[in-house]
């Protein structure tokens, strides 16, 4: 549940901008030592997917550099259409 896609936990059509979003998420992981979205319940961690924005990575930990933090913000958006079009870009 911690790499699902707002789309995906929502029973929506998802396509490879959903895949950035999990990404994103292993990214958040990886530069923070934690998951955007953590809760007791697996349904908790969904609805916070769906519901609540993530937390900037610079707000979590300050020393990571900007280009790369904007970047894993971009994938973690909630909106597909707010995310990359592609990995290429």
């Amino acid at each position: 549940v911690y790499y699902v896609s707002p789309e995906q936990a929502a029973r929506e059509p998802v396509d490879a901008r959903s895949d950035l979003y999990s990404l994103g998420v292993v990214g958040f992981l990886a530069l923070t030592g934690r998951f955007p979205f953590e809760g007791e319940l697996a349904s908790a961690v969904l609805v916070a997917h769906v519901t609540k924005p993530a937390p900037p990575v610079a707000s979590v930990e300050p020393g990571v550099p900007p280009a790369l933090a904007a970047i894993v913000d971009r994938c973690l958006a909630k909106r597909p259409a707010r995310r990359f079009a592609s990995a290429d870009e």
